[in-house]
């Protein structure tokens, strides 16, 4: 089995559907978690794949992209469709899904609905 390491910035939610898909399919990953210090040191030092986060390392590859992420995520835990079709149909849907929920977001106050939804769901729903 690949030695996997999810990076991201607690704050930002988009390696939440990755960590969960690993974490319900049982495969384990080192789960790093970056502050804003450690995230401006790595940036200097070039080590950030395209200088984005989150970023998932198999073996000694880094990957960035939460959505080539969470299909990687899935398809190791199980948790994608074999039939192309009915894949590519499931992509289809989370992309209008990710469209409709980053346009909306830009209208909710970022202090207040934010920053409680991502409390909840790091508290309740994702370990």
């Amino acid at each position: 089995m690949a030695q996997i390491k999810v990076t991201y910035f607690p704050g930002k939610g988009r390696a939440e559907p990755v960590r969960l898909a690993l974490h319900v399919g049982g495969i384990e990953f080192e789960d790093e978690r970056l502050g804003v210090e450690a995230i401006k040191v790595r940036k200097g030092a070039g080590a950030l794949q395209l200088h984005f986060l989150p970023t998932m390392t198999v073996d000694d590859d880094v990957y960035a992209e939460s959505g080539a992420m969470l299909r990687y995520a899935g398809k190791l835990s199980g948790l994608y469709l074999k039939c192309d079709k009915a894949a590519m149909k499931l992509d289809m849907i989370r992309d209008v899904l990710e469209t409709v929920i980053l346009e909306n977001s830009k209208k909710i106050p970022r202090r207040v609905a934010k920053s409680s939804s991502r409390k909840w769901l790091r508290s309740t729903l994702v370990p």
